[in-house]
């Protein structure tokens, strides 16, 4: 942990195992870390609108998880994105 703020990082991700339970004090305690380091955070494993609200309201800056997309495959992020090509 002492030498966490001297690597060539500036996010740090919290675990969909932290972000699936009851209590959300472990994901609290990354993202005070995270901004005591001044990094950003992303917590995985986001599939309720509830988990949403609780990480932002501990400040979390992204998440990532079935709330915001299935898994894709590149063709269709491609397309998502609008920057597919015919092939």
């Amino acid at each position: 942990m002492s030498y966490l703020h001297q690597l060539p990082i500036n996010t740090l991700k919290i675990d969909r195992a932290f972000v699936n339970r009851e209590s959300l004090e472990i994901a609290e305690t990354i993202i005070v870390l995270a901004h005591n380091l001044d990094m950003d955070v992303v917590a995985e494993g986001v599939e309720t609108e509830q988990q949403r609200a609780q990480l932002q309201s501990l400040g979390c800056e992204y998440g990532q998880g079935y709330l915001f997309a299935k898994p894709m495959s590149d063709r269709d992020i491609g397309k998502l994105l609008g920057i597919a090509k015919n092939i």
